[in-house]
């Protein structure tokens, strides 16, 4: 039924091939499919278990829900060739009603909390021949307070781990949690692996699309405490070092293939010192000529440390 209402209503291709009911409210849900606005998949769920606490909620486009469990989910968010949106922007913007400017959508679905296990996240531009697909595999941790509200999402992500595509395996990623829109919020965030550790406020400036990410979704972030290893580094750009700390704060903006570091205050574990703002270009298509440009305040080091640290 509530499938049935969801894609009559919001023009969506939803379908759970089995439900289990129990007298006690208990909803266990398998093989759930969501497809994009090319029939192809963007959400697949294995299982879902979850409790309904009020169901009248429904007929006023309300989910709530208690405590939700997840398992083995594949999230594909894809920029179709010839197409400037990718496919979850288009598919949340189908909540959303242009006719309400306070409050985008009455659909609203809410869980106290949400817990995640063996996710993979994959996402990717078929515009960019020359791009790398982003992908998060084993992805395992709790969201707690969820809430779809039309095609905006929120949620305080705790203790999520999983494994980047250049192979950093993520401890725990902790953050107060919004996607718009316009834009992607992580704020109040920790980010962990084994051997290093950052704190910082990040916010993606969308403006309705993910499309061609490197180089035209500009991003501002302040990094207020980091500690980053060279041996996470290196998984990024093996002519790093691997014996050293890096310790930083700056604030960032820009976008990944066009950024400044203002304010950047570095040391290291040998002692080295990086005081100055710096102009970053093309990191990830290096093909175009890769830039750094420095007015730096303090550089204290030694040759045999920047040899260790840059090529």
């Amino acid at each position: 039924m509530a499938t049935n209402y969801l894609n009559k209503t919001y023009k969506t291709e939803i379908t759970v091939n089995k439900v289990d009911l129990s007298y006690l409210g208990k909803i266990k849900l398998k093989d759930i499919s969501i497809l994009d606005h090319h029939q192809d998949s963007l959400i697949n769920v294995k299982n879902l278990s979850t409790s309904i606490f009020s169901y009248r909620t429904i007929l006023d486009n309300k989910l709530e829900f208690e405590d939700i469990d997840i398992d083995g989910v594949s999230f594909i968010m894809r920029t179709y060739k010839g197409e400037n949106d990718d496919s979850f922007s288009i598919f949340t913007a189908k909540f959303d009603d242009d006719d309400q400017d306070d409050n985008p959508s009455d659909f609203l679905l809410t869980s106290t909390s949400v817990h995640i296990s063996d996710a993979d996240f994959k996402i990717y531009d078929e515009n960019d021949i020359d791009s790398k697909a982003l992908t998060f595999n084993s992805v395992n941790g709790n969201i707690n307070n969820f809430k779809i509200q039309g095609p905006n999402i929120y949620g305080d992500i705790n203790n999520m781990k999983f494994v980047e595509n250049h192979g950093v395996q993520i401890e725990n990623l902790t953050t107060d949690f919004t996607y718009t829109q316009q834009e992607m919020k992580l704020l109040n965030s920790t980010l962990e692996t084994k051997t290093s550790r950052i704190l910082m406020d990040l916010i993606f400036h969308r403006n309705g699309s993910f499309a061609d990410f490197n180089n035209k979704v500009k991003f501002n972030a302040e990094i207020k405490e980091a500690d980053v290893s060279l041996f996470d580094l290196n998984k990024f750009y093996d002519e790093f070092g691997k014996n050293d700390v890096l310790h930083f704060s700056t604030k960032l903006s820009g976008t990944l293939n066009d950024f400044k570091a203002d304010d950047l205050k570095l040391y290291s574990d040998l002692k080295s010192v990086i005081n100055g703002d710096i102009h970053v270009r093309n990191v990830f298509n290096t093909e175009n000529g890769f830039s750094a440009n420095a007015r730096l305040r303090n550089l204290t080091s030694s040759y045999n440390h920047l040899k260790n640290l840059l090529p």
